[in-house]
């Protein structure tokens, strides 16, 4: 009976340790004001794989690397989905800046400040993020992670309380029917990094929406202008799940 009791103490002890060593949920308020260190993501519009998509004769490359870029580059070219790749980060970026301050009252470093940043300014482009078929947005460097001294060294310069890099994967997707005949939305990935103020990955976190807006395909094709259009509604989707997790 007295093995039996102790045993019940030491396991109510562990639970309770283990409730005590779970994180404190994140609260934006509390870590402002926040620097947006890297938007980065997809530059073409690949279909999501799906089942029911039918016989594919994309001309798209897909898979990851310079090559692929390249190869996009001559193929995608002139095609408008293609060409609004940068656009859709730099209204990403944007939307990160107006977005916490408005929803979130969180005070956002401009970006002049942050290319002001000596620590910022010297900082090298890992030379393995260039074999992702990744872009950044316009003027900033293509990061998709960032060592905890370098994240504080910034953070210090620029009175940072906090850090985002935030990565999107921007696809195409079948609502209804496939590639042939149906109805295709825009689809938005974003994984979240947010780092404290001594460069601790506090959140990491993906988050999907779909565009609310279909557009018809018949014959394979559709309104390619008006799927472009679809993206920043569906990236402002994004960005408020993370914010409405952590007010």
């Amino acid at each position: 009976m007295k093995r039996l009791l102790s045993l019940c103490l030491l396991l109510s002890a562990v639970l309770l340790l283990c409730v005590g060593c779970q994180s404190a949920p994140v609260v934006l308020e509390e870590h402002s004001p926040v620097i947006v260190l890297a938007v980065t993501g997809n530059q073409s519009l690949p279909w999501k794989e799906q089942e029911n998509q039918g016989d594919d004769d994309s001309d798209e490359a897909e898979g990851e690397g310079v090559l692929t870029n390249l190869v996009n580059k001559v193929l995608k070219g002139n095609d408008v989905e293609y060409l609004a790749g940068y656009d859709r980060l730099d209204y990403a970026m944007g939307s990160f800046h107006a977005l916490l301050a408005e929803n979130a009252g969180v005070e956002v470093v401009d970006e002049a400040d942050l290319f002001a940043a000596k620590s910022y300014a010297t900082m090298r482009e890992n030379i393995l993020n260039f074999m992702e078929a990744k872009i950044s947005a316009t003027k900033y460097k293509l990061m998709l992670s960032i060592g905890s001294k370098r994240a504080r060294m910034i953070m210090e310069e620029t009175g940072a309380k906090s850090m985002i890099l935030a990565d999107f994967v921007f696809q195409k997707t079948n609502i209804r029917g496939n590639r042939w005949t149906g109805e295709v939305a825009a689809l938005v990935t974003m994984k979240i990094i947010y780092l404290d103020e001594r460069g601790k990955e506090i959140v990491n976190k993906t988050y999907t929406a779909t565009s609310l807006e279909r557009l018809p395909i018949t014959r394979r094709k559709y309104d390619k202008d008006a799927l472009v259009d679809l993206y920043p509604a569906t990236i402002d989707a994004v960005i408020n799940q993370f914010i409405v997790d952590n007010l």
